[in-house]
């Protein structure tokens, strides 16, 4: 993870060269230079070295990569992929975790580990019930994309691609069900964990036929790493006797791994922090069903929910600056954008409005005024006719973000 940053360069392409960035709750990071961004990821190499050791430090270093990690997440929306936010996560549960050499792990650790696990897998599924991935369109769309390159042409038939997307959904299912039964169902966790298994091969074949993963490789390198984490998270489900039988732990080892709830002065704290955590899992990615209209043409709702790649946008958007006093008018394209902050400018109105906003700071420092600022927006969803995604009468400089309701400037 650390050395896709080194290697593809992303540090100077993402972080330090881009003049414009969208940020989380309208909250920005602070800025570092080039080399202050390569010391960072050293340090958190180190910090990674120190966990995957588990003996001097580990507790610091799950912290230092904790939060070196969340820097670099949550930078920019543009770098939000639901593969680091599943990092970010397991991070965040490594810090809490004991010094497993000096002492056993809590059975709540490993419950909290799996049910990550479980989200992740259930809602992934969940979300692909949209009907433009399960009748193929979106992988269709694809394999035409890359049919001059790569061999998909099978995949441009409809019989072929709904037919691997409906098992790619139901191979979510199925492993949220599985994981359920096996975190659950001791007795049998062992067959359980073989189901898992099994069904995760099925997935990964599947994931090789499926032409983002491959297109992914090019545009955005991160995509083939998903597939490897999620078969890295499998772990957690692995019976203590499983363990046992291969001499990875010694018995006394395996069966503190799984150990069973005692009575502790603090449990009330963790019953609180469990019943947060658990809390804030469900309801992220459960929350566009408060705030209505279609969650995935909107994307309000869309960050923390699982819901990568299973929908494509494109189009085009263009800025109308107008001055109150003179009504002068003047268009404006967000040339500067990178590649990749343009592929999610037109996806993301919340990018959109963060753009606008930097518009009017900018014209506000220059010309001493606040400009009127309108969008003309054009956007295809799933390859289907464009259409506006923004008010083109709404005034984006005095525009707000709600998280948590529908915001009136997106067009439904």
């Amino acid at each position: 993870e650390l050395c896709r940053y080194i290697y593809w360069d992303l540090l100077k392409k993402l972080y330090f060269l881009p003049d414009f960035h969208s940020h989380y709750l309208g909250l920005p990071l602070p800025q570092l230079s080039l080399s202050g961004l390569y010391l960072l990821v050293i340090l958190m190499g180190f910090c990674a070295l120190g966990i995957i050791l588990g003996r001097w430090g580990y507790r610091l270093s799950c912290w230092g990569f904790f939060l070196g990690y969340g820097y670099l997440f949550f930078f920019d929306t543009t770098l939000y992929h639901d593969y680091g936010y599943l990092i970010f996560l397991t991070a965040f549960l490594l810090a809490l975790l004991p010094e497993t050499h000096k002492q056993s792990v809590p059975w709540w650790y490993i419950g909290l580990f799996q049910f990550q696990w479980i989200v992740w897998a259930f809602f992934s599924g969940l979300f692909r019930l949209h009907l433009a991935w399960l009748n193929g369109t979106l992988i269709r769309g694809y394999a035409v994309i890359l049919s001059q390159k790569w061999t998909y042409h099978f995949l441009e038939f409809p019989a072929c691609s709904s037919s691997i997307a409906s098992l790619d959904t139901a191979c979510f299912f199925l492993l949220a069900c599985l994981g359920l039964a096996c975190a659950c169902w001791k007795r049998f966790s062992e067959p359980l964990f073989y189901g898992i298994i099994g069904i995760g091969c099925v997935q990964a074949s599947l994931h090789l036929a499926i032409p983002f993963y491959i297109q992914g490789s090019y545009s955005y390198p991160w995509y083939t790493f998903f597939p490897l984490l999620n078969w890295l998270g499998l772990v957690v489900f692995v019976p203590a006797h499983t363990l046992s039988k291969l001499k990875l732990f010694c018995r006394r080892q395996a069966q503190d791994f799984h150990a069973e709830p005692s009575i502790h002065p603090r449990r009330a704290w963790v019953l609180f922090f469990l019943s947060v955590y658990v809390s804030i899992q469900v309801f992220l990615p459960l929350r566009h069903w408060l705030i209505g209209n279609d969650f995935f043409w909107t994307c309000e709702g869309f960050y923390f929910s699982w819901t990568m790649k299973i929908i494509s946008k494109t189009g085009s958007v263009t800025f109308i600056l107008k001055n109150p006093k003179t009504h002068v008018t003047q268009e404006v394209y967000p040339l500067e954008l990178t590649q990749a902050q343009y592929l999610k400018f037109c996806m993301d109105p919340h990018m959109v409005l963060d753009y606008a906003h930097s518009l009017r700071d900018k014209t506000q420092s220059t010309w001493g005024y606040t400009p009127t600022i309108t969008v003309s927006s054009n956007i295809s969803i799933n390859f289907l006719p464009a259409r506006p995604l923004i008010d083109p009468q709404a005034n984006m400089s005095d525009a707000t973000y709600s998280h948590f309701s529908h915001n009136p400037w997106i067009l439904p």
